[in-house]
């Protein structure tokens, strides 16, 4: 039998210990596995492994997108008796179905001793000492050992436990931002970095710290960039008419977002329409939209105007930005809503 040449556990750890516990408490026949993008092709292995706690339920693997624990399509959830969702915390926004199970994944990357030592000269250097420390749930343990190892070294982390942010919702971010010099996002890549900096409207800066790349970065310059972009989008939008509302399900369903805009295009002698997705992509966006069309809001994932169509050849908004147009006020920037 093939194997993996890397072993997919290698580099992750998988806390089975409420798996267990639901399992025994549900006894579940039908099982579906969902795995983040990027680790599907690893879902037989992690069968493989969670074989021994699941028994002889039979396992399906969901092959839909699976960005994040927003993102759960309950039409597929529903035929099943435990949704195993591997990789991401609860959606602070939404209830997701009862029978869906949150398994963590943390990651056994760390950043070099040297790296960790370099990022806390810089944050000195640069004068920051009181830090609001964040990350995503692959990196919780990591987190835990690097606030200890900043307040050994004399600087002051604001927050009182790890917290994990989303793409969209920032945990304590709000209540301290005021009180700190910079933040600190721990996470691979700039996805998560990048919806702080846009959260606070690039007031304070923003380092990254990647443990897959050993590396980090300050972001305040690249965040700048983006504001730019997205003031850009707004400006162009200021005079739209016709407007195309876009929705989502699940968790990415805000009814409470689509009335208010909708409430604020006809009272400003606009016109709008909404269109249902559990998933937008490019080609669906260009199948949906018409030259009658000025604007275009996305109430699903505020960060597709952001990541994936801030080349799109008209203005494609976040639902924050969506409200800055419509009230015409500029300050501050608003993300995501």
């Amino acid at each position: 039998m093939s194997s993996p040449k890397n072993s997919f556990l290698d580099y992750y750890y998988i806390d089975v210990s409420e798996l267990s516990r639901v399992v025994k408490e549900r006894k579940p026949s039908r099982i579906l596995l969902q795995v983040p993008e990027g680790f599907k092709n690893r879902s037989y292995e992690i069968i493989d492994y969670l074989r021994g706690i699941l028994g002889n339920a039979e396992i399906h693997i969901d092959a839909g997108p699976s960005f994040g624990s927003c993102l759960i399509d309950v039409g597929v959830t529903e035929k099943y008796d435990l949704v195993v969702h591997l990789g991401h915390r609860r959606y602070p926004y939404w209830n997701p179905p009862g029978n869906v199970v949150y398994v963590d994944l943390q990651s056994r990357t760390k950043p070099d001793r040297e790296v960790l030592t370099s990022l806390i000269n810089d944050l000195r250097k640069h004068g920051y000492v009181r830090l609001a420390v964040y990350t995503t749930a692959q990196h919780v343990d990591l987190t835990k050992d690097l606030i200890k190892q900043l307040r050994s070294n004399g600087f002051e982390v604001v927050n009182r436990d790890v917290e994990v942010v989303f793409g969209c919702w920032f945990s304590s971010l709000d209540a301290v931002k005021n009180y700190v010099d910079a933040f600190l996002v721990v996470a691979g890549g700039r996805f998560h970095a990048l919806g702080v900096g846009l959260r606070v409207s690039g007031s304070k800066e923003v380092v990254s710290l990647d443990p897959y790349e050993n590396a980090y970065k300050f972001l305040g310059e690249y965040v700048s960039r983006v504001l730019k972009t997205r003031f850009a989008k707004i400006m162009k939008s200021l005079d739209a008419v016709s407007w195309l509302i876009i929705a989502g399900s699940g968790g990415q369903y805000r009814p409470w977002i689509i009335n208010e805009l909708a409430k604020l295009i006809t009272s400003s002698g606009g016109k709008y329409y909404v269109a249902v997705t559990s998933y937008l992509t490019r080609d669906l966006l260009i199948d949906v939209d018409s030259s009658t069309l000025d604007a275009i809001v996305i109430t699903s994932c505020p960060r597709l105007p952001i990541e994936d169509f801030h080349d799109y050849e008209k203005p494609v908004l976040t639902p924050g930005e969506a409200f800055m147009a419509l009230k015409k006020v500029f300050e501050p920037y608003v993300f995501p809503w």
